[in-house]
């Protein structure tokens, strides 16, 4: 089974819209499960979820993390919101410099 990290947008103008692009990649991530990827959804692993309990972590933190689960995927596959988003910018940026494969949703030629 492949293991893939589902990169796209969280942070947004308002809290509503942050809500839409996690409930997004969670679609997405059940999807991609469906067809047979073991998916990681970083999107439902941010500080917003630690329910209060992650005040204190850093986007840093959390996108340094991010960097160590990449290196372990065969894959990133990456959202169509993705443009605007720093985060997976960087995310994107760093799987190429560690020649891990990136596929943009929904071409994935991975199942």
């Amino acid at each position: 089974m492949l293991v893939v990290y589902l990169a796209g947008k969280i942070r947004d103008k308002t809290k509503e819209l942050e809500e839409k692009n996690i409930d997004f990649a969670a679609k997405v991530g059940a999807e991609l499960w469906r067809s047979g990827l073991a998916v990681i959804v970083p999107q439902l692993n941010n500080y917003a979820s630690f329910k209060g309990y992650g005040k204190d972590l850093s986007w840093d933190q959390f996108l340094e993390g991010d960097e160590a689960i990449i290196l372990r995927c065969d894959a990133v596959i990456v959202l169509p919101n993705w443009t605007d988003s720093k985060g997976t910018k960087r995310e994107i940026g760093f799987a190429r410099t560690n020649n891990i494969p990136i596929y943009y949703y929904p071409d994935i030629p991975l199942e």
